[in-house]
């Protein structure tokens, strides 16, 4: 029989594999870090898992399987809780979700990481964009997006909203009052490029227009460092376009008269099984709803699919 202790010490082994730091494990768990080490250990040893911190990531050597199985256990007790653990990635961040749902702040700018973490059944569900994964989907289910898409054999994702892309730049920046920029004029002045390896159909559509040429140097999403990057009066970034009356007040940066032509299609995404449990349609129209409703996503340039 599986008792409850080792349930909740299960959660300090995926949490520290999600977060690796036994410190920030300790505080979103309400416990001490010497128990949290103390558990993680005696966890790994009852399961022979050689759960330990290798290369500085968190993670389980032997008897996979076995945690696996567990985990997915562990899952179907949350989901049939409606307790479902809940991330989103930076393209769609701060949405208010259903009261019960656990929110899993990674905001990583990798999108692999959140689809490595929904597989191994680390979190349930994700909000965040697709268009990364266009490559491995049905073409047509892009063009039709009211229905679920399926992407590789096991994630489905769940169409909610489209939006564009925004060069931005400071109000006072050189290129800010001209028209018929070229890709010449943009190649001129810095601007932003993700690590290789992150959204990698993200950056193969910036470097399309010569830009990308500033390295972000960070893993996680910061405002200040990426739409931001741009309120020297000399950078370039980029920004949907439901965010720019936000910008503009903040850093004064305003969307160049340049055409990206760089789509993004926010979904929820989560295991087959998952998303297409009964507990999740109980709760995803309240989450459906309290998009709509939220101030983040008032303008017009939004596509909803929901």
């Amino acid at each position: 029989m599986i008792e409850l202790q080792s349930l909740s010490d299960l959660d300090i082994i995926d949490y520290l594999e999600i977060f690796n730091s036994t410190v920030q494990v300790s505080n979103l768990l309400g416990i001490s870090q010497s128990s949290c080490s103390r558990r993680y250990r005696a966890l790994s040893d009852s399961l022979a898992i050689g759960f330990e911190r290798f290369d500085n990531l968190y993670s389980a050597s032997s008897n996979l399987d076995v945690l696996f199985l567990l985990r997915q256990a562990s899952q179907k007790i949350r989901i049939r809780q409606n307790k479902f653990r809940y991330s989103e990635s930076w393209h769609s961040t701060g949405n208010e979700i259903p009261n019960q749902w656990q929110n899993i702040s990674i905001k990583s700018m990798d999108q692999s990481l959140y689809m490595n973490l929904i597989s191994n059944r680390l979190i349930d569900i994700c909000c965040t964009g697709i268009m990364e994964y266009m490559h491995v989907c049905n073409a047509d289910s892009f063009l039709s997006s009211s229905k679920p898409i399926l992407i590789c054999n096991s994630l489905l994702a769940y169409p909610i909203m489209e939006w564009n892309y925004a060069l931005v730049a400071h109000q006072d920046h050189p290129l800010s009052s001209k028209s018929n920029l070229a890709i010449e004029d943009l190649k001129k002045y810095p601007s932003l490029g993700l690590q290789f390896g992150s959204s990698p159909a993200f950056m193969a559509q910036i470097t399309k227009h010569g830009l990308g040429s500033s390295p972000y140097g960070l893993s996680k999403y910061d405002l200040h460092r990426w739409e931001a990057f741009s309120k020297d009066g000399y950078s370039l970034s980029y920004a949907p376009y439901h965010q720019l009356p936000s910008l503009k007040n903040k850093f004064n940066l305003v969307p160049l008269n340049y055409d990206l032509n760089l789509k993004e299609l926010i979904s929820i995404v989560g295991l087959s099984d998952v998303v297409s449990s009964q507990a999740f349609f109980d709760s995803y129209g309240e989450f459906c709803k309290n998009l709509k409703n939220s101030s983040l996503y008032t303008d017009s340039s939004i596509n909803w699919y929901i």
